[in-house]
């Protein structure tokens, strides 16, 4: 028994020495749990990320991640989780069943081993680069060697006589200025070899579909020069089908341009007789004076009421595409 200020206590201890006797006996417990064990040598392998694991958290490791990461923030947590869940046995099981669901796992990038930075093996795609293909180098098959579609049983627009070329011109023209009305909201330049499809030959000429960026699609057929056009062997020329020109069938519908020239009139002008004619659109007399035709637009010294194959019936979108299709192995 123990007595405290005249009140008896059993046990010999008083309450409040009690409590803290009992109060020390747990928090010892807690420093027993939580003690670290320093005679043991620690691995700290994997407890924290570095800046290689940094790297491979935040940036799409491949199809699947890369196609949600274009969502945002969400999208690339859905990625990820998304490729953790097909690692694991169900998701093995899952992919056995749906086969495709293997290719979105497919590591996009690999890095080469005792490279500085990141480096990209042969054969991968490096968005780190801008691409230009206007000049210089030209990409086989699409971007960097990739595919390009083909379609055997197209079937090309025909026009009967009671349609004048020029209206069919004029709705190129409109597809267009509404391609470059859309271009000019977007940052930087599109790279239209992504998207060809090669279409069947006709009359020796070369076709192809491009898919553009506002939805729609345009035709180019690649020039022989054997019409008689100066300058225009070689060149890639929007066109929409086959009309009838003077009785004959199959004509490859095209137009000139009109307008005018520092405040003189301008259309296309015919030199030679017979088969040795040959005609210069407006865009190839400009040249011809050693100006660029697009330059002397922009200054208003050269004004088209009427555009022609010259000028890619008057969008600029549709001369860019030209270029890059000179550029390319097709």
């Amino acid at each position: 028994m123990y007595i405290h200020r005249n009140f008896t206590h059993p046990g010999g201890v008083s309450p409040m020495k009690q409590e803290k006797v009992e109060g020390k006996k747990v928090e010892e417990k807690k420093k027993k749990k939580k003690a670290f064990d320093y005679s043991k040598k620690q691995d700290y392998s994997g407890t924290t990320p570095t800046s290689e694991a940094i790297t491979e958290f935040v940036t799409p490791q491949n199809n699947l991640e890369l196609a949600l990461s274009a969502v945002g923030g969400v999208g690339t947590g859905a990625g990820k989780l998304g490729s953790k869940f097909l690692k694991t046995k169900v998701g093995q099981k899952v992919v056995s069943k749906i086969p495709w669901l293997k290719s979105l796992t497919k590591p996009i990038t690999k890095v080469a081993k005792g490279a500085k930075g990141t480096k990209t093996t042969k054969g991968d795609f490096d968005f780190s680069k801008k691409n230009d293909y206007s000049t210089g180098g030209k990409p086989k098959g699409g971007v960097d060697g990739g595919s390009i579609k083909v379609d055997k049983n197209y079937k090309y627009e025909t026009f009967d006589a009671k349609t004048t070329p020029r209206s069919v011109t004029d709705a190129t023209n409109v597809k267009g200025t509404d391609l470059d009305n859309f271009v000019s909201k977007i940052d930087g330049p599109v790279d239209y070899s992504k998207g060809i499809t090669k279409l069947p030959n006709k009359s020796g000429r070369e076709f192809v579909k491009v898919d553009l960026p506002n939805g729609g699609e345009q035709i180019f057929y690649k020039s022989s020069g054997g019409g008689g056009k100066a300058g225009s062997q070689g060149e890639w020329i929007p066109f929409e089908g086959f009309g009838v020109n003077a009785g004959r069938k199959g004509w490859f519908v095209k137009t000139g341009s009109q307008g005018t020239f520092h405040g003189k009139p301008i259309e296309t002008i015919f030199t030679g007789k017979g088969a040795n004619t040959k005609s210069h659109g407006v865009y190839e007399q400009i040249k011809q004076l050693g100006l660029d035709p697009w330059e002397e637009v922009a200054k208003g010294n050269l004004k088209i009421d009427k555009w022609g194959q010259g000028f890619k019936y008057g969008s600029k979108e549709y001369t860019k595409i030209a270029e890059q299709l000179k550029n390319m192995d097709l």
